[in-house]
């Protein structure tokens, strides 16, 4: 076995986007044990390092909603809680309803759901088609019927997120390999004993999977009888009008500046919405209203993360010792 993969760990994490980072800081900041986070590439080029990275607390279930907002004042003071530079730009979320024969059946749902999220400390309010306008007088409301406003919302820069959450967790003691996919879990009989790497076996007394759409095939390889279901989701930060039936693409240019950001607007029942972002967008919109987008960002394919370790390891795999 090469002297750069350890020979045991406590606790094997697979996957390095930000489930993975965050379990393997928490864990060894926490004093679990030896801790190693196994990623097959780099850290955060997955799922994790393409999202939209849409931060909101708009969410109609407690659970998810208390969880979002915990979540966003660690976003909100990442430097000091996480290290590293600011992630969070704040910008107010909208989320619009459509007009129909439904209409006030959804809004009578939004004010039960906005009453929850305003029960567990979120600031979000149900405000009018006109209030709307008056947010964005740029923006089409006459097929709306209510939208909810949330100030505190905003989103991340969800590569850096991943990237320094990991250095945080080599400063916690981790190891974060990288370049080494975990090709399989070992196991004897109802017992994990570890996983295995194109480098060799690493015995581990706990392994957690966090390897998102892979890790079906990874239970499937290791003959483990769990089934996942991946559902195509759609759920951009911005989205763009347009009512015509043709495929349409085209570009926005952001709006000046202002102190607060301009609303992230998100339309679950409406295939139409519009909304603004502090860099241009090129947004691409189909007959059935998915719209996609793309914008200039970081991707995954980033160096390794080499945290405060001076050493020169092997570039394909790299983690403080």
């Amino acid at each position: 076995m090469p002297s750069f993969l350890p020979r045991t760990t406590d606790i094997a994490i697979i996957g390095g986007g930000i489930m993975g980072t965050s379990l393997a800081w928490q864990l060894a900041s926490r004093g679990a044990g030896r801790v190693t986070l196994f990623e097959r590439a780099t850290v955060a080029a997955g799922a994790s390092g393409k999202t939209g990275a849409l931060l909101r607390q708009h969410y109609t279930n407690r659970p998810e909603a208390v969880l979002a907002h915990a979540s966003l004042d660690v976003f909100k003071h990442w430097p000091d809680i996480v290290g590293g530079d600011p992630v969070h730009v704040p910008a107010p979320l909208v989320v619009t309803f459509a007009s129909g024969p439904s209409d006030q059946e959804n809004l009578a749902r939004l004010r039960r759901n906005v009453a929850m999220q305003n029960a567990v400390g979120i600031r979000s309010r149900v405000i009018t088609p006109s209030e709307l306008h008056d947010l964005q007088p740029f923006a089409r409301v006459d097929d709306l019927v209510a939208a909810a406003y949330e100030p505190d919302s905003g989103y991340v820069d969800a590569v850096a997120a991943c990237r320094t959450m990991a250095t945080a967790a080599i400063r916690a003691g981790a190891r974060v390999v990288e370049g080494c996919p975990v090709i399989a879990i070992e196991a004897e009989g109802d017992h994990v004993m570890g996983v295995r790497t194109p480098e060799g076996s690493v015995a581990a007394g706990t392994v957690v999977c966090a390897a998102g759409a892979w890790s079906t095939t990874l239970w499937r390889i290791s003959g483990w009888p769990f089934r996942f279901k991946h559902c195509a989701s759609r759920s951009p930060s911005f989205i763009a009008r347009s009512n015509s039936t043709r495929h349409t693409t085209f570009t926005l240019t952001p709006p000046p500046a202002s102190s607060a950001g301009p609303p992230v607007r998100v339309g679950p029942s409406s295939a139409s919405a519009a909304v603004t972002s502090t860099i241009p967008l090129t947004l691409t919109t189909t007959t059935s209203g998915t719209t996609r987008r793309t914008r200039p960002r970081h991707r995954g394919d980033q160096p390794p993360i080499s945290g405060d370790d001076p050493c020169r390891l092997p570039p394909r795999l790299r983690w403080a010792l």
